[in-house]
């Protein structure tokens, strides 16, 4: 294939007929069609690049499809469905469906990744929204791209609230459910972290992050003594020290790689979104703080070999082990 023909000398010193295609334009081409994704524009590649190594007419090529890069959606609709810009256009599209009735209920936010819509891989964001809903709350839903870019009118964290969940300066939701680990920009003298926790105190709202395996099966899960070990960072560490609370595993990947929810773990995460707000309308003289004191289970794998994990209250609830079988150590 040879991209750049224009002006190229023949061997009876005429010259060729200018080409169809400069290595310029080739590579802007392709760079569109994978900067926007998604399975239409990953065919229309192929095709683009049959018909530069045929020679075909690049007619014959469909250009690449602007794809949002951010915006408000509704899972039920899949990745094809409308996408709103911001908060207004979102609740007009409500009304046009219908479904104006559903801004006079209790609303929570919902933020995930644009990788999730634009593969039409939103099983967990439809099951939420489907729990959510049976308890009275309605989810909206947006997705970012995790790359804030003016040019490109990519918003930061900030300016995403601001757009899809504040309407006059005041937030539209009661609660904030966020699926990806997406930072605020760090300021002189804060890193990410604290930076992202000071954001979401400002907002004065739970920010919840539910766990969804990127790497384990549902088979997996049930087999391993330790089945998210290796995906402690960004499930655990990250959220917390971002400021984000209720790490419910809610779901993990299929056999092909897709988010499979998984039975009754949505609704489990939901319900306890929802006491969450239910608590936030309650005045702070009828909250109650319960204090739970719990005696660790002994994992069953050390009952198997013969060794016993005991708190003893000489070690300030550190543990020790028995290597006796079956006797408990106060060592």
């Amino acid at each position: 294939m040879a991209p750049e023909r224009g002006g190229a000398e023949t061997g009876s010193g005429g010259s060729e007929e200018a080409g169809k295609w400069s290595a310029g334009e080739v590579v802007e081409r392709v760079n569109r069609y994978l900067l926007y994704g998604g399975r239409e524009n990953y065919l229309h590649l192929c095709r683009y690049l049959l018909c530069l190594q045929e020679e075909r007419q690049e007619e014959d090529c469909p250009l690449p499809q602007e794809l949002p890069f951010e915006g408000m959606y509704f899972p039920e609709d899949g990745a094809g469905g409308k996408v709103c810009a911001c908060w207004e256009e979102y609740a007009k599209e409500l009304t046009a469906r219908g479904e104006a009735d559903v801004l006079s209920l209790p609303r929570a936010g919902l933020i995930s990744h644009r990788s999730s819509w634009i593969s039409d891989d939103l099983s967990v964001e439809a099951a939420l929204s489907e729990e959510f809903r049976k308890r009275g709350i309605y989810l909206v839903c947006a997705f970012h791209s995790g790359a804030p870019d003016p040019a490109m009118k990519n918003h930061s964290l900030q300016e995403l609230m601001d757009c899809f969940f504040r309407s006059a300066g005041l937030p539209v939701i009661g609660a904030l459910v966020n699926l990806s680990v997406w930072g605020a920009v760090s300021q002189e003298g804060s890193d990410l972290f604290e930076e992202t926790a000071r954001l979401y105190r400002e907002w004065n709202l739970p920010v919840f992050y539910p766990l969804v395996s990127l790497f384990s099966t549902e088979e997996m899960l049930a087999a391993s003594r330790e089945p998210l070990a290796a995906e402690l960072p960004w499930l655990y560490l990250q959220p917390e020290m971002q400021g984000m609370t209720e790490p419910v595993l809610i779901a993990c990947r299929d056999g092909k790689g897709r988010t499979q929810v998984l039975p009754g773990r949505a609704g489990h995460f939901a319900g306890r979104a929802a006491r969450w707000m239910r608590m936030r309308g309650k005045r702070n003289g009828d909250k109650k703080v319960a204090l739970i004191l719990t005696m660790p289970s002994v994992p069953a794998w050390k009952l198997r070999s013969g060794r016993l994990t005991a708190w003893t209250p000489r070690e300030h609830g550190r543990y020790s082990e028995a290597s006796e079988g079956g006797r408990l150590s106060d060592r």
